[in-house]
């Protein structure tokens, strides 16, 4: 999306975790308009104005060759006593080159 010129005023946040088996994806836009939906929303779009928590769990991926570890990520998460909810993905364009930052929202298991 960002190659396409979308959201090229800010980076992309998307949330997602691949160790779920049923898999939702929301994808924050940076756009800072409020969403007015006409009518009925039977869609999945919605307006939120703000996402905000608080993790000690972060993780940075320079190497878009290299798949994201998410499975030694959660291991990680694991082995401290709690599970993995989600992931907020960050993508930032870095003079042409991407990093993704990944916040983890996690329970106590």
């Amino acid at each position: 999306m960002i190659q396409n010129g979308f959201y090229a005023d800010g980076p992309i946040f998307y949330s997602y975790n691949p160790m779920k088996t049923v898999q939702d994806v929301l994808v924050f836009t940076t756009v800072g308009n409020k969403l007015e939906i006409k009518g009925e929303n039977t869609s999945s779009i919605f307006f939120q104005e703000s996402l905000n928590f608080t993790t000690d769990f972060y993780y940075r991926h320079y190497n878009q060759e290299a798949p994201i570890p998410y499975e030694e990520i959660e291991k990680e998460i694991s082995k401290l006593g709690f599970k993995l909810v989600n992931i907020i993905h960050v993508v930032l364009d870095l003079y042409g080159d991407y990093v993704i930052d990944m916040y983890c929202e996690v329970e106590k298991d």
